[in-house]
């Protein structure tokens, strides 16, 4: 038991230390911007497909 009454604070240390990078690597700005640039992508992606659905829509009427 000796040794938990030295090594104890410092595991504690160490176990908070730990917590907070966990948290911080979840709430990064790098993170954010990752997310906000995946929905500007998603966004993108369907806008993009409605135009090309409209341009085959226009393609085989002109075909008609």
């Amino acid at each position: 038991m000796d040794w938990l009454a030295n090594w104890g604070p410092m595991l504690l240390v160490f176990a908070v230390w730990v917590f907070f990078m966990v948290m911080m690597r979840n709430r990064s700005p790098q993170n954010e911007v990752i997310v906000e640039m995946r929905r500007h992508n998603d966004a993108l992606e369907k806008h993009l497909a409605s135009i090309d659905d409209r341009l085959r829509r226009l393609e085989d009427r002109s075909a008609s």
